[in-house]
Parts: C-alpha cells; structure tokens; sequence
C-alpha cells in the first residue's frame, strides 16, 4: 500500500506532507513514513524519516528529523535508533 496525504493538521495549524509506504498487516508491519512539515508550535521546518517495522509494540524504529528551531535560532538534526517496547528499551537519541 502507498498513501500520500497532503494535510493540514488543525491541532497546530501545520501543512504537512506524509508518505506511507507499507506492507499494512494486522500489525502495521514494514512502515515507510516521511513527513514534510511546518510546525507553528514551534516555528519549525521539520522534516521526518521513519523507517520502522511497527509492530504492537513499535519496535525498531528510526526516526530522522532535521529542522531549524527558531526558538534558539539553530538547526538541529536528531536521530533516533531504538527499540521500542511496551517499557520504552534500549533508545538511543543523537542530536547535533
């Protein structure tokens, strides 16, 4: 399955772009997602890459996301590799 969504998320007022690429089981397996975003939040460009096999417990995940916060002026660029487990083991965050 391939689902492109261009929205507009009122919660925080933010344009968005996410594209899914999955084999979508009963478990959400095999995940492809990547969000293009505008955060009015926070005034950020965000841009998020998630590979990640997702199952009931969102495990092994990556989370990519380069953004500019414009509350400090500075770009940041986080990387997230862990594994996600119903108690939250084994994260690692890189944040430069």
């Amino acid at each position: 399955m391939r689902v492109v969504m261009d929205c507009i998320d009122s919660r925080y007022k933010t344009n968005m772009r996410v594209v899914m690429d999955c084999i979508d089981s009963r478990y959400k397996t095999n995940m492809r997602v990547v969000m293009d975003c505008i955060d009015s939040r926070y005034k950020t460009n965000i841009r998020v890459v998630m590979d990640c096999i997702d199952s009931r417990y969102k495990t092994n995940m990556r989370v990519v996301m380069d953004c500019i916060d414009s509350r400090y002026k500075t770009n940041m660029r986080v990387v997230m590799d862990c594994i996600d487990s119903r108690y939250k083991t084994n994260m690692r965050v890189v944040m430069d």
